[in-house]
């Protein structure tokens, strides 16, 4: 079916995972995407071309796919047991491999310079954070305290995270107080609002999730190492993407993750009506409050 509107990946995996490929031939081009499911035995997925604004969803037993027999569902469960198989041994590889990296360059960086551009820019202080190049970079733990991978932060605010390294449920704690000898915590998405907050809030342990679709994935492993503790999200308010957009990934992301815990709660930043839309956060806040 992708063959129809002339574009097609060289090779096509039923992982259910979202792919990119080319849709010109070119190496740097990524405005295709599909997805393939095969897990219950009927294949199913989607295709798209951005270039071509083209998006097609298709099951097999309709839209022009002849239905599979009994045989081969069992035959496309299996293969795609092996390749999911394959595809975890090979992620599991490269986060190990990434894991190391991050031991490696965060026992051999040293202490973040106060006056580092990022940190000058946001009006925070390092908090902990090294100096590795020309990055300041912050560690990211499993809840058990295992280092796994690093953020790297650039003097334009810039972000990367390892090559292959894991991300899901890993964070830092900023505050200086450890989490088990706490009834209450805050989270947060970035590390400069963690900063920011934790100035505000002293002696308070401030959980960085690195990113709003981390907040669940974080929370759910905190919780389940201290079940008694009480965590407050102080949510991104994404009000220029909502405005644009409609959708305030920050608050909703928080919402869902609290609906889920009743031991989470939710704030959000009281910015005034005067305020640019390009604000979302308390560092925005108190950054512009401050000038």
């Amino acid at each position: 079916m992708i063959e129809h509107i002339g574009v097609a990946p060289d090779r096509i995996e039923a992982d259910g995972k979202i792919h990119r490929f080319s849709t010109n031939g070119k190496k740097d081009d990524k405005s295709g995407r599909y997805v393939l499911h095969i897990d219950n035995g009927i294949p199913a997925g989607y295709f798209q071309c951005y270039r071509q604004d083209i998006k097609r969803t298709w099951r097999a037993g309709r839209d022009l796919v002849p239905d599979l027999t009994a045989e081969e569902r069992q035959a496309m469960r299996e293969q795609a047991e092996q390749t999911k198989a394959i595809k975890q041994r090979q992620e599991t590889k490269k986060q190990q491999e990434a894991a190391t990296r991050a031991v490696s360059i965060w026992r051999a960086s040293g202490s973040a310079p106060f006056d580092y551009p990022y940190l000058e820019k946001k009006n925070i202080k390092p908090n902990g954070a090294r100096i590795d190049g020309a990055s300041i970079i912050n560690p990211m733990y499993d809840v058990s305290g295992r280092l796994w991978n690093l953020q790297r932060i650039f003097s334009d605010g810039s972000k990367r995270f390892l090559a292959g390294g894991r991300k899901r449920g890993l964070f830092t704690v900023l505050g200086g107080v450890k989490l088990a000898t706490e009834a209450r915590a805050l989270v947060v998405e970035g590390w400069a609002t963690g900063c920011t907050v934790a100035a505000i809030e002293p002696g308070t342990p401030v959980i960085v999730a690195f990113d709003a679709g981390n907040l669940a994935p974080v929370v759910g492993a905190v919780l389940g190492r201290f079940p008694g503790l009480k965590l407050v999200i102080v949510a991104d308010d994404d009000r220029k993407t909502e405005r644009l957009k409609g959708k305030n990934v920050g608050i909703e992301k928080a919402l869902a993750v609290a609906a889920q815990y009743p031991a989470v709660s939710v704030v959000v930043p009281d910015f005034p009506i005067n305020a640019p839309l390009e604000l979302s956060d308390v560092n925005d806040l108190v950054s512009w409050r401050n000038q």
